[in-house]
């Protein structure tokens, strides 16, 4: 059942469960806990839809270098971040979780991949690229991330007769979380607030905070403050720690074969209207492991427009739950003989076709170096419209961010010059000094983590392995900011696993 806080005067509910954060991953565990008959009330501090790429409550106060993932990647309304998230959907490697000393096992989150593909509709089996390229350098292998079909990218659209039909599940909409009462060594009571002044009261068994690494970090630093400080007493890297993965493009690759490539970094088309396409990982055992953090490399586009990038937009117009615009229709009817041939290759090679005369980059995502320097804390300033403050961010690479692209640069070269990539095309190095340059210039790439982290005590982190906070019994966080470390891939799997897993742990409670 959905309602709308605004007009609605001044509530007082009570529940099993009160989910901050009408997400991705809020949205995805609330929903199936009703299914299961447990009473669960969601807080989404935004509306039904987000139209705007900004949203007014995601202002920042930046001390450092800009952030701006912390404005333009971040979505208020019922799906939130889902509405537009590319997708790319593969685990994190056991060396993700050893290496960045998380206190909860590879195996214990890993035995939820098959149930999140099942969900959003993934086709099972490896991961790996299994064609031979002939590579004796072992330090990496190639590995597909699997992406759904634009509509099951929104988790509301998997989830939506569940929402609507579903008694168990209530979600008030523009209701931000304004207050929270703690009583001993439990939260007892939250107000949200609309626009209008309406205000709902919500008493609950338990909580949960997920709404996004940035707003859950805020909300922390919020209940802390109201609450003579009783988190970070306990816990004091709360805020701290704040890193997200930093993307450098670090050479150009000049085809000689622009067919082969294509057909093997060009996106894969599978059954259910899902696809998945191609990066470069590190193998589990590689020996450059032990002098570079985890990361992964794509081959992209410098330049999308015409045809692919119309086609994307139309696509990306159903992810939001919207009928494209006659823009997009256009943009559609502009690019059809590239589209027509689109379709050729398609179902010739089950590929999509690159655009005409694509300028190729290799781009390298990377773990940000984890540094107490980097934080999110509240303004002692500014405030939002309910009064209460928002969110500022001190935040930059390092210089050991930038030696560590420059030696994955030189990894990832020898890689290519070594296998049948070379035959393929040449990976020509982009110059020193320009690289230093976008390195200066680095914006994290909407997977932050790190500001509410795991740890195996309360000094070492805000959560325990099982995501509750250290100093509140009856609190959790699940959010992307409880990771260790950011990891060698995109972080929205390994989250969902951590969600099926606060699933089975809260009904086994």
């Amino acid at each position: 059942m959905i309602n709308n806080l605004i007009g609605k005067g001044k509530l007082i509910k009570s529940t099993d469960l009160c989910i901050i954060g009408a997400g991705t991953v809020g949205l995805f565990v609330g929903s199936l806990l009703a299914e299961k008959g447990i009473k669960v009330l969601i807080l989404e501090s935004g509306d039904m839809t987000q139209d705007s790429e900004t949203h007014e409550l995601n202002k920042t106060i930046y001390t450092k270098n800009f952030y701006h993932s912390s404005n333009i990647g971040r979505f208020r309304c019922l799906g939130g971040t889902s509405t537009r998230w590319g997708a790319g959907m593969l685990p994190f490697s056991i060396k993700d979780f050893e290496n960045g000393k998380w206190p909860v096992t590879f195996d214990e989150i890993n035995k939820y991949l098959i149930k999140v593909e099942k969900y959003f509709d993934l086709n099972s089996g490896s991961y790996l690229f299994k064609d031979n390229l002939n590579n004796i350098n072992k330090d990496f292998i190639l590995k597909y991330a699997k992406l759904p079909s634009f509509k099951n990218r929104n988790v509301y659209n998997i989830f939506k007769s569940t929402v609507h039909e579903n008694q168990n599940i209530q979600i008030w909409l523009n209701s931000t979380v304004t207050k929270f009462d703690k009583k001993l060594n439990s939260l007892d009571n939250i107000v949200a607030e609309a626009q209008d002044g309406s205000s709902i009261s919500i008493k609950a068994r338990n909580f949960l905070i997920s709404a996004g690494a940035i707003e859950s970090t805020r909300l922390m630093l919020l209940l802390d403050k109201q609450n003579e400080y009783c988190v970070s007493k306990l816990s004091p890297s709360l805020g701290k720690y704040f890193c997200d993965h930093i993307s450098i493009p670090v050479s150009d690759i000049i085809p000689k074969n622009i067919s082969k490539l294509n057909k093997i970094f060009g996106y894969h088309f599978e059954r259910n209207k899902n696809m998945k396409n191609i990066r470069f990982e590190m193998s589990e055992n590689a020996n450059i492991r032990d002098f570079i953090p985890p990361f992964f490399a794509r081959i992209v586009f410098a330049d999308m427009d015409g045809g692919y990038e119309n086609l994307r937009n139309f696509f990306r117009a159903i992810q939001k739950k919207k009928i494209p615009t006659f823009k997009d229709f256009f943009g559609i009817i502009k690019s059809l003989p590239w589209i027509l041939n689109a379709i050729r290759w398609r179902f010739m090679n089950k590929r999509l076709l690159f655009p005409q005369n694509p300028a190729l980059e290799t781009n390298i995502i990377m773990e940000q170096e984890s540094l107490g320097l980097n934080k999110i804390f509240l303004s002692s300033t500014e405030k939002d419209l309910y009064g209460q403050p928002i969110a500022s961010i001190e935040w930059s690479a390092s210089e050991k961010d930038a030696k560590n692209i420059f030696k994955a640069a030189d990894c990832l070269k020898d890689f290519w010059n070594n296998s049948d990539l070379n035959e393929y095309g040449i990976f020509k190095m982009k110059s020193k000094s320009e690289i230093e340059k976008l390195i200066k210039k680095a914006d994290g790439i909407h997977h932050p983590s790190g500001s509410t982290r795991m740890g195996n005590t309360k000094e070492e982190g805000v959560v325990d392995k099982d995501l509750n906070v250290f100093s509140i019994d009856n609190l959790k966080i699940l959010s992307t900011s409880v990771f260790p470390s950011g990891g060698g891939a995109n972080p929205t799997m390994t989250l969902m696993m951590f969600g099926l897993r606060y699933v089975d742990q809260f009904l086994d409670n």
